[in-house]
């Protein structure tokens, strides 16, 4: 399985191709990820993940085309961006779009949301979770059962509680579509 790390920086998957802009010594491909097209052949991927960059991006939905592109029909796109109500996303001045449940249901053939005009790209959602601490830590919000509420009513959680509870992250899980064929995969 082929696999490319978006914003890599340092902290690249195992397994998986480094690009960014800085030339650091995980970095495989150099490369302004704000400047299209990437220099990657179309379809090259079986998955893509990208953790804490697309809150970076200057164009957030010609950054997932561009992940789309990369992606072969049915790869995986992983995607880990801090919540906008996260103290995280707050603190660093580098970050220029926030992310709710939702930010991605206007790019996806399985949400209740019916806006399937904005893009010719589409993914399908096959997991997305709030997340209240960073992987492999302790979570108090688990054991108390405020994990598994917000994630079950993600819109009253969102509507009522974010700012008393707010989420580290946001995770998303996609599989690529390119067709209708692998719309219901």
């Amino acid at each position: 399985m082929k696999c490319l790390d978006v914003g890599c920086g340092n902290n690249k998957a195992p397994g998986c191709i480094g690009i960014d802009i800085i030339p650091l010594d995980q970095v495989d491909i150099v490369h302004d990820l704000d400047s299209f097209p990437w220099p990657i052949a179309d379809n090259e991927f079986d998955r893509v993940i990208t953790n804490h960059y697309l809150e970076h991006c200057n164009d957030v939905v010609k950054t997932l085309g561009e992940i789309h592109r990369v992606v072969k029909a049915g790869g995986e796109i992983i995607i880990r961006v801090p919540h906008y109500a996260s103290d995280n996303f707050h603190t660093d001045l580098t970050h220029k779009t926030s992310f709710g449940w939702r930010s991605l249901e206007h790019f996806s053939t399985n949400s209740s949301v019916e806006y399937n005009y904005y893009t010719k790209f589409k993914f399908r959602i096959m997991e997305r979770e709030f997340r209240f601490v960073g992987p492999g830590r302790f979570d108090p919000f688990q054991l108390v059962g405020i994990k598994f509420l917000a994630n079950k009513f993600p819109r009253i959680y969102e509507r009522f509680f974010v700012y008393w509870l707010p989420p580290v992250e946001l995770y998303f899980r996609l599989r690529v579509v390119k067709g209708q064929h692998d719309e219901t995969m």
